[in-house]
């Protein structure tokens, strides 16, 4: 009942920090949708607790926008988007021949 009264807004991500205001409150946006430029939001302006990223295309409910806590935000723990490759399953450069000259 509560989704039927949201209104429908666009918004442009913060490229730096993976976020987007409404109203004056960031909300994060999951990293599956970091690479969309321009978001489509269904917010109820009395209750800003959570935002809801839509499909722009068909109107579909995407994810819940939760809005920044800047409290984890301050620690200073950033988490890495992809593994990274152990030492050892790095393959190792072929070895050379040495050449002589004649």
């Amino acid at each position: 009942m509560r989704r039927a009264f949201k209104t429908e807004i666009t918004r442009k991500q913060r490229r730096s920090d993976g976020t987007v205001t409404v109203e004056g409150v960031r909300f994060e946006v999951p990293s599956a949708y970091r690479t969309l430029l321009s978001l489509r939001l269904r917010v109820a302006r009395w209750d800003l607790s959570c935002v809801d990223l839509v499909d722009p295309r068909d109107g579909r409910h995407l994810a819940v926008l939760l809005p920044l806590d800047k409290a984890r935000r301050a620690e200073r723990v950033r988490l890495r988007s992809r593994p990274r490759l152990a030492t050892s399953a790095r393959p190792s450069p072929p070895a050379l021949r040495p050449t002589c000259a004649r």
